[in-house]
């Protein structure tokens, strides 16, 4: 009965360990997912502030205002 207990806790065990592996694989692999996103949109915000200063250009030259 004992060697029996022993077994199911060895193989409850290697499971554990074998979930947990799996886990941190994945958080791994979702880290480098998140980190390319954030700087996708960190490129995003630059190119929408630049575009933000031409078209601001754009409306100044077609109103005749000067640019500060």
């Amino acid at each position: 009965m004992r060697s029996d207990v022993r077994g199911s806790e060895d193989r409850m065990r290697s499971d554990a360990r074998g979930s947990e592996e799996r886990m941190d694989s994945r958080f791994s692999a979702q880290d480098g997912r998140m980190a390319a996103q954030a700087t996708c949109l960190s490129d995003l915000g630059e190119r929408l502030a630049r575009v933000e200063g031409l078209l601001e250009g754009l409306r100044d030259s077609i109103t005749g205002r000067q640019a500060a």
